[in-house]
């Protein structure tokens, strides 16, 4: 009996190639299940060789999925310039279960009318293979991406919109698919094992074109994908802390120059990088027209005289108000006044954040927690002092300020899933509560209907 001998990348390993022998004949990118040890592992063909001198263990079956020669390339540039292994790499990506296009035609359900900066924007994107869209917050790049998605649609491809989890909003789900319909998947960490299949089925069958998502989102296995849209370009989160380290908005880039595909980055603060080496467009100006009044208050990270009589003019004129705080938690650092150290986290050496509630110190690093002591675990001094006020802190002194406040907090502690995410913004634009006190989670696209005031504690954070 004939065999073929074939170099295979164990999936998920950093284990150099191996060689594995089969009297059948198996195509470069298959996935197969192969034996290593005393496991069964999968692993895909990456090449056919020579018979080698050595004695070679048989590959067991096939899994009758594929890698496309397209992830194949990326695979090999993530992991020649990041420093990972092949089978770490293909580990980030999902296989074809063929590789034969389906297409759908699409019609849009939906109209999208550009304003003239608008479409002089859309028309320098559309000339270029890859192009930085710098534009002002609320000048309205999101309907440009939209209308370029549209386009690609319309031609038969398929489409990745790239923004950071914290920007996958319920407003901007809803807006996806109210333009897009079915054809529109929304890909991130939180969705269960179930609803990923599902997503992928309606990849293969080619009912899905468009995902939205985190960096994950960029190596599902879309069919004929023509436009990347990388929004908030300049996001640390776009780059992983974790092997296969990897930048999601260079990747795109790199995909867009070496496999036609085309790619937009967008910013309202570009990195300087992008700045620098890009092709640009610059859209100022903001899609609804408002005033704004900016007023400094030099002082500590706390809620002032000042802010509280702005907060309690804004209530009384029926208007309502997000507070921004840079930390959860009652506070965030605990330093004893005897010798002056804070308390940290055994493991991270950051400081560890009150949180009254638990009765607890808690590293919002590493999620290790131990309770509140009553001397310095240092010095033994008895005097301790909370610093850097939180969300938690926050909503207790307005209960206290403004006890007929209705207040909502709009942080991980508060908000862990969707459904009270969406619970959360409901009760806000229904005029259920007046203010809102948040992280960062409450500045990442959402839309308030009529914000009146906003308060930044911590500015200099």
């Amino acid at each position: 009996m004939d065999f073929f001998y074939y170099n295979l990348a164990i999936l998920g390993s950093a284990q150099e190639l191996l060689t594995y022998s089969s009297p059948h004949d198996f195509s470069i990118g298959e996935c197969v299940k192969t034996p290593l040890r005393s496991h069964l592992k999968s692993a895909i063909v990456l090449s056919k060789i020579e018979k080698p001198s050595f004695k070679c263990k048989k590959i067991n079956s096939s899994l009758k999925e594929y890698f496309s020669s397209q992830q194949l390339q990326i695979a090999k540039f993530i992991s020649e310039y990041y420093g990972a292994s092949i089978g770490e790499t293909l580990a980030l990506m999902h296989p074809y279960p063929t590789l034969d296009s389906r297409f759908i035609e699409f019609k849009s359900t939906a109209s999208l009318a550009l304003s003239l900066s608008q479409t002089k924007a859309k028309e320098f994107l559309a000339s270029h293979k890859y192009a930085l869209l710098f534009g002002d917050t609320g000048s309205g790049k999101t309907e440009i991406y939209l209308s370029l998605i549209q386009e690609v649609l319309e031609k038969g491809e398929s489409s990745i919109f790239l923004m950071p989890e914290i920007g996958l909003t319920p407003q901007m789900q809803t807006r996806l698919e109210r333009h897009f319909g079915p054809r529109v998947a929304v890909w991130h960490s939180k969705l269960t094992k179930k609803k990923k299949e599902e997503i992928l089925s309606a990849i293969h069958e080619g009912v899905v074109r468009i995902v939205a998502g985190p960096r994950s989102a960029l190596f599902l296995p879309l069919y004929k994908l023509g436009l990347i849209v990388v929004d908030e370009e300049h996001d640390e989160s776009y780059k992983s802390a974790s092997r296969p380290r990897y930048n999601a908005r260079d990747v795109a880039l790199w995909m867009s120059s070496k496999l036609e595909i085309k790619v937009v980055l967008g910013s309202a603060t570009p990195s300087l990088g992008t700045y620098e080496k890009l092709p640009k467009v610059r859209l100022r100006g903001t899609y609804f027209k408002s005033s704004r009044q900016i007023v400094y208050e030099s002082g500590l990270h706390t809620l002032s005289e000042k802010i509280i009589s702005k907060l309690k003019a804004t209530l009384e004129k029926g208007r309502q108000a997000i507070v921004f705080v840079p930390t959860r938690a009652h506070f965030k650092t605990l330093t004893c006044k005897d010798c002056g150290a804070i308390i940290e986290c055994p493991f991270c050496s950051v400081s560890m954040s009150l949180h009254r509630k638990a009765n607890a110190l808690k590293c919002h690093y590493c999620n290790y927690a131990e309770p509140i002591p009553n001397a310095c675990p240092k010095c033994n001094g008895a005097t301790i002092e909370a610093s850097r006020i939180g969300t938690a802190e926050v909503i207790d002194e307005l209960s206290k300020q403004l006890p007929n406040a209705r207040v909502g907090q709009f942080d991980k502690d508060a908000v862990r899933t969707e459904r009270q995410l969406k619970s959360l913004l409901k009760a806000f634009n229904k005029r259920e509560l007046d203010i809102l006190v948040g992280t960062q989670m409450l500045s990442k696209g959402h839309d308030y209907h009529d914000i009146g005031l906003s308060v930044i504690i911590g500015l200099d954070a």
